[in-house]
């Protein structure tokens, strides 16, 4: 996936909303409203796939894209197991840490979800899976989220979360 400075190019999907694709060029994939990206430490690339519910990573050499997060099905489940076996629920953001774990805005489940990258399990390290307000100085799973809409990585090992 080479990118020219200074040139417009399409890195993934055709235009044509939909799920289709993983194991293939990320330009013939189907995406359905990709929100928020980022790039690993290796340069690959990551995608919220919104309405598909999944997270899509890309590869930097190949360009070949591939599910690294959700089942595509909506709903709020999966901690400790799997991430690509997780239900989630428009996601809106994420950010992968320099160890590579993705941390996901999961907006309409109220929660920040992480998958590890040395075992690919998901869990929810903010947010209770119920919308509301409260939680401040304690933990993080504890805390009630309203609808997340971003979250950011402090380098220290902070993670902030914007919520409406």
């Amino acid at each position: 996936m080479p990118l020219e400075i200074g040139k417009i190019q399409t890195v993934v999907g055709t235009g044509e909303e939909g799920y289709a694709g993983d194991g293939g060029p990320a330009t013939h994939a189907l995406i359905g409203e990709a929100y928020g990206c980022d790039f690993d430490t290796l340069g690959n690339l990551y995608i919220c796939d919104g309405r598909n519910h999944t997270i899509r990573r890309i590869d930097r050499d190949s360009g070949v894209i591939v599910t690294v997060a959700g089942s595509g099905r909506q709903g709020y489940s999966g901690d400790g197991g799997p991430a690509t076996e997780a239900t989630l629920d428009n996601l809106y953001s994420l950010q992968v840490d320099t160890n590579g774990d993705i941390y996901i805005v999961d907006r309409l489940n109220a929660a920040i979800r992480k998958v590890d990258a040395a075992t690919g399990i998901i869990t929810t390290v903010a947010g209770t899976g119920e919308p509301g307000y409260g939680g401040d100085g304690g933990p993080g799973v504890l805390a009630r989220l309203r609808e997340p809409n971003d979250c950011f990585l402090d380098g220290k090992g902070g993670l902030l979360i914007a919520d409406i």
